[in-house]
């Protein structure tokens, strides 16, 4: 079973998309009240995760309020990501 994507995961970064496996997901109000939005989004994440993506879940209200936080979090994990990938040996 793939996940569904709101949006193509395509490398938009330098580097090959294997060393930037982030996926960001936003969610609105209703996955917090609806139990069957919160099992797919929990088998989306569980499905992202086998395929080797890092998740990064925030609430919408957090993205609205405090977009540069939540940037700065995604910025900082792909920076360790490629820091991490960086010092593997060859």
């Amino acid at each position: 079973m793939e996940p569904t994507l709101s949006h193509p995961l395509t490398d938009t970064t330098r580097g090959s998309p294997s060393e930037r496996k982030v996926a960001v997901e936003v969610d609105g109000a209703q996955h917090l009240g609806d139990p069957e939005a919160y099992r797919r989004d929990r088998m989306k994440d569980i499905l992202l995760q086998e395929q080797g993506y890092r998740v990064l879940r925030f609430l919408a209200e957090d993205v609205v309020q405090g977009l540069d936080r939540v940037l700065d979090t995604v910025l900082r994990v792909i920076a360790r990501q490629k820091n991490t990938s960086d010092s593997l040996p060859m």
